[in-house]
């Protein structure tokens, strides 16, 4: 498996790198539109300690935030003029927070007749059939993606440490997820994420209940996709932690940086602590730390006078790349020309950046 798992390495490096330093010398750098999401952690806890994740290592505070903190940061987000807001802790499940239905309700409410969207992502174990079914039915909801660990019991047991009790929850609601798609459709933004191992297809001929239900929800026009690559979150994570799974894990400190990275331009985070990350993929330690809504307004933390986050982006762009970027396979190059925007918002220059943060345009209230 270690041959596997550098070749899947190397083959993203060389790519990477070539990719990086012809955007580079050209001179054209693709920087996410720094208004295109803000990452919002309702909850650090989680319901499951998968293997290739740090959450089981404690390293950050599990905390819920609070729901009047939580309209705060909202509000602070879409008047800087925020395209769609994310719920998502980097380790953890959204619906470890009981008051997550109200945040969402109250999320709704606040976004009123504004084009931004809720963007959700959850492992769906910790959800019941009524909060689904409303959140689902929810106006502004533009995603909702579902991540599954294993294609049957025994991988989701050795992938999340958790056995039949969350397993058949897990079928529970997604028999929930296909009455509501029968009864109204698929919607647009609801997407399947399945990790296991290696030789696990969705058209293969397995026997189990959760292969049949994600095969029902795709014949429904729900899209699945199988993943099998994992990072290693900067060897935090290492083949002995895999327990044997046959899953390729990508090594980020092989992976070239070349310029800053995409993900402090669109996936800053606000915590459940609200302290603001830098990146909300894999940034488990405090080195991307870039703010405190407890000492200072979003607009202030994300702006040209904040020396933490022009600091952070000057400095990979100088080839200083902070503990958590250096070992991290989710590293893509501002000068890689296939990176391509995520939202409406598209592209800019990273000059059009600096001079974006320097004077913002103003979002009128209503």
């Amino acid at each position: 498996m270690k041959g596997a798992n550098l070749l899947a390495t190397l083959r993203l490096s060389v790519s990477t790198a070539l990719h990086t330093a012809i955007g580079r010398l050209l001179g054209r750098s693709y920087v996410p539109h720094p208004r295109t999401y803000m990452f919002i952690e309702p909850t650090s806890h989680c319901n499951l300690e998968c293997s290739f994740c740090t959450y089981r290592l404690g390293l950050r505070p599990r905390r819920v935030m609070e729901t009047e903190r939580f309209r705060d940061y909202v509000t602070q987000s879409l008047a800087m003029g925020f395209a769609d807001i994310v719920l998502t802790p980097i380790n953890g499940d959204v619906f470890m927070d009981k008051s997550i239905l109200d945040k969402l309700r109250l999320l709704d409410t606040l976004i009123g007749r504004g084009e931004q969207g809720i963007l959700l992502y959850t492992n769906l174990i910790g959800a019941d059939a009524a909060q689904l079914d409303e959140i689902l039915s929810m106006p502004r909801l533009k995603l909702f993606v579902v991540s599954l660990y294993g294609h049957d019991l025994p991988t989701f047991e050795r992938i999340t440490g958790r056995g039949q009790c969350q397993f058949r929850r897990l079928l529970d609601n997604l028999a929930v997820l296909e009455a509501v798609v029968r009864a109204r459709g698929a919607l647009p933004g609801m997407s399947l994420c399945l990790r296991s191992e290696r030789g696990y297809r969705l058209d293969g001929a397995y026997d189990g209940p959760l292969h049949a239900a994600v095969n029902r929800l795709i014949s429904l026009g729900v899209p699945a996709v199988v993943q099998n690559d994992l990072d290693d979150w900067g060897g935090l994570v290492s083949e002995a932690d895999l327990g044997g799974l046959d899953m390729r894990l990508i090594q980020g400190r092989l992976v070239p940086k070349n310029g800053a990275c995409i993900q402090p331009f669109y996936n800053i985070q606000i915590l459940a602590d609200g302290r603001v990350n830098a990146c909300a993929c894999r940034a488990v330690r405090d080195d991307l730390i870039i703010g405190d809504l407890g000492r200072d307004s979003l607009a202030t933390i994300l702006s040209a006078d904040n020396p933490a986050y022009i600091g952070l982006i000057d400095r990979q762009e100088a080839g200083d790349f902070p503990e958590s970027c250096q070992g991290c396979s989710f590293y893509r190059s501002i000068y890689d020309s296939r990176i391509r925007g995520a939202s409406r918002l598209g592209r800019i220059s990273l000059e059009e950046f600096r001079r974006f943060i320097a004077d913002p345009p103003r979002i009128p209230s209503e």
